[in-house]
């Protein structure tokens, strides 16, 4: 899951699945993608690999390429970052880091 903040406090989520992901970020497979060069928070569900609870990386990265989807290849974009911490994730399921953003009067 991952979130961004656009111009005039807009906030805008978004889901998807990651491919090459590493210690400095991730690129991640997705219907809607921000644009690049933006500040995004990302929670990133890891796989459950024993029987303690799954858990998620989360942080912040920033957007390093947009590709749009075409016939051979779905859309996605890379990100990367540092500074990532880790979480259990809860029975109820993964939980984006809320953003400080404003919200549009009247909203």
């Amino acid at each position: 899951m991952f979130s961004w903040e656009a111009p005039k406090g807009f906030i805008y989520r978004g889901e998807g699945f990651t491919r090459d992901i590493s210690v400095r970020g991730a690129y991640v497979y997705a219907a809607t993608c921000p644009p690049v060069d933006v500040l995004i928070q990302v929670e990133i569900t890891l796989p459950q690999v024993s029987r303690k609870p799954r858990t998620a990386v989360i942080g912040k990265m920033r957007t390093q390429r947009v590709e749009k989807a075409s016939q051979e290849k779905a859309s996605g974009f890379s990100a990367t970052g540092k500074d990532f911490a880790l979480r259990p994730v809860s029975r109820l399921g993964p939980r984006l880091v809320k953003s400080k953003a404003k919200t549009r009067k009247g909203s």
